[in-house]
This record gives structure tokens, C-alpha cells and sequence, in this order.
């Protein structure tokens, strides 16, 4: 009989990649469950994964200490491992829910513009910490932002795609991710400016896919057309990532831009990795972590300005011809999620 494994994440099942291919990796060793809430997206299901949703529709600390309620009285004295990707509130689940052995996963810092809400996010994820034994991070670099000193890495992975290789005669861009925080529009801009100053035709399309707390999408569309670049960038919104695959088809160069800030700068990005795999080129902020990845070879480092992404743009057309997706994807062969997923087995839940 195999052993119960519930996985504990605020993200319904397949909106957050990590926890989901924990879940398919794990399914042949483990009972899994994973818990999440319900937030009425398309349901993403995975033949041997149970899936249990909290519906809620109450706001702040009572929308967590209800959520940590629920997975504490579904996991209650199950003798199970309980794998809690953190979340506020997310100790009162090792608290009450009994017997189990637990484990606390932090896949992220505070990323939030606000100084005050990063301050208090982080500041009570430590406090949290301390009530766990067991406890996972993404990479070093965010354990000692957070100085958190016992620990396991669980790094970022990325997918085993079945693509054709790439020709890079013409570039034809991708971003996918949240939109939130990340100031996608300075890509867009700085398209334009590149735009203004080459007529060589060498940028195709543009396809941009998430969307983000606010109003973003439309946001980013309004500045699409303002622009004129209607026939060049799209902007979709989200699409589940399993109907992701036209679009890594597609495309190219991957666009990796986050925030060249303080807490952006030690948070591994994962779209980085998963461009990689898919034989891409790829333009990434300057960051410590992008900077540990992407070598001249694999793409172009660029400062987080709408200037600065209109000269990475330009590097990357003068270097298109260099550039080989079979290459891209040895670079990140040894980190697929297959492999992180057995990492985690053996060196935490095992």
C-alpha cells in the first residue's frame, strides 16, 4: 500500500507548476492529494492525483485561517506526509493537524511593490518556519535573504518538451507568466523603440500570456495599440499551461523580465528555465539569479528599461545565426522536473 502524500498549495491544481509536477511525478510512489482553494478557473485534472478544493469567498486573515482550518481537518491524524507550500497561516496546519510529518516548501520571497506588505509577508514566514523540522526552498540565495539556516534546496525545474529544433532566421518572441509586479510594459515599449530604429523585419510576433491582479491585460492591449504594434504583439491573457505547447512551438526567444530589485534579485526565475528547455533564446533581466543561468550563449542580459530591452532585442537579431535549440536545451538537460521531483523524494519526503 503506498503511502498517503497531501500537498498543500493556495493555487488550484495546475495554476502553480511546481506543486502540480510534484504531484505527477509522485503519483506512482505516493497516494497524493493535493488541497488548494477554489478560484473557478478551468479545472486541470491528472489521472492518480486527488484533487480536494476549498471553496471560500471571505478576505483577508479570515480567508486563511479558514483555508488553514480546512487542510488541518482533512489531514488530521493521518500518520501522512503533509507537504505545505507556505502560505499565511500555513503553521496552524502542523498545530491541529495531528499526526502527520510535515514539511514547509518556500517557493518565494515577498515580491509585492509595497515595502510594508514584503516586510510583514517575510517577517511572518520566518516566524511560521519555526514550527516546522522539515523545510524546503527554492535556492540558497532565498534561504539567506530569508536567513533561514536548516534547510533542503528543492530547485525550479523545467518540462521535457517534444519540439522540433529551432530555426532562427526570423525571432519570434514569448512571455508567459504572471503580469503583475514584473512591468511587462516596458517590453512592449521597448519593442517600439527597436521597432523605430530597424526595418529588417526580423522581429515576427510577440506573444505575451498571463495576467496579473489588476487590470493588466487591458492595460497592456490599450498600449499595444497606442503604439501600432496590433500586428506584431498579442496579448492573450491566461491560457492553462497544457495549452501552452502551439506557443513554445512558435516561438524563438523566451522574454525572462523581472524587476532588477532587492528581493526580484535572489528569486530564480522559472519561466528562464522552461524557455531554455523549449530550444529558445532567451532575453532576461540582470539579476544575480539570471545571472547564474543565461551565459552569452544562451541569450542576452538586459537592465529592466524600456531602452535597455530595445538594445537586447537588437544584440539578439545581430546574433540570431549563433544560436542552436539543441544547444538551448542541453544547457538545463540535468533539470527537468522529473528529476527535481526524485530529488525531493529521496532527500526530503523519503
Amino acid at each position: 500500500m503506498k503511502k498517503k502524500l497531501y500537498i498543500i498549495c493556495p493555487n488550484q491544481f495546475g495554476y502553480l507548476i511546481d506543486t502540480y509536477q510534484y504531484a505527477k511525478n509522485l503519483k506512482n510512489d505516493y497516494d497524493v492529494v493535493y488541497i488548494s482553494f477554489y478560484y473557478g478557473m478551468e479545472a486541470i485534472s491528472e489521472s492518480g492525483v486527488e484533487v480536494i478544493e476549498y471553496k471560500c469567498n471571505d478576505k483577508g486573515f479570515k480567508r486563511w485561517f479558514g483555508f488553514a482550518r480546512f487542510c488541518a481537518s482533512v489531514v488530521k491524524d493521518k500518520n501522512a506526509t503533509v507537504f505545505v507550500k507556505y502560505f499565511r497561516l500555513c503553521s496552524l496546519v502542523k498545530l491541529f493537524g495531528g499526526k502527520n510529518d510535515y514539511i514547509m516548501d518556500i517557493r518565494t520571497v515577498a515580491i509585492d511593490n509595497s515595502y510594508l506588505y514584503r516586510l510583514v509577508f517575510n517577517e511572518t514566514l520566518k516566524l511560521e518556519s519555526l514550527f516546522f523540522k522539515k523545510i524546503t526552498v527554492i535556492s540558497k540565495s532565498v534561504a539567506d535573504f530569508l536567513n533561514i539556516s536548516k534547510y533542503s534546496i528543492i530547485p525550479l525545474g523545467c518540462p521535457e518538451f517534444q519540439l522540433e529544433d529551432k530555426a532562427f532566421n526570423s525571432l519570434s518572441l514569448l512571455y508567459v507568466g504572471t503580469l503583475s509586479c514584473r512591468d511587462i510594459h516596458k517590453t512592449v515599449t521597448g519593442l517600439a523603440t527597436y521597432l523605430k530604429s530597424s526595418s529588417d523585419g526580423s522581429i515576427v510576433s510577440y506573444d505575451i500570456i498571463g495576467d496579473g491582479y489588476a487590470n493588466e491585460v487591458d492595460e497592456l492591449k490599450a498600449l499595444v495599440k497606442s503604439l501600432g504594434l496590433e500586428a506584431i504583439v498579442n496579448v492573450h491573457g491566461r491560457i492553462p499551461f497544457n495549452k501552452l505547447n502551439p506557443y513554445y512551438e512558435k516561438a524563438n526567444v523566451g522574454i525572462s523580465f523581472v524587476p532588477m530589485t532587492e528581493h526580484f534579485d535572489v528569486q530564480p526565475v522559472t519561466k528562464t528555465l522552461e524557455y531554455l528547455a523549449a530550444g529558445m533564446a532567451v532575453i532576461g533581466t540582470r539579476t544575480s539569479a539570471q545571472m547564474k543561468i543565461l551565459t552569452d550563449d544562451l541569450g542576452v542580459l538586459v537592465n529592466d528599461s524600456e531602452d535597455d530591452f530595445a538594445r537586447g532585442i537588437a544584440k539578439l537579431v545581430d546574433r540570431k545565426g549563433s544560436f542552436n535549440s539543441s544547444h538551448q536545451t542541453m544547457a538545463v538537460k540535468d533539470m527537468s522536473w522529473s528529476s527535481i521531483s526524485k530529488k525531493l523524494d529521496s532527500d526530503v519526503l523519503s
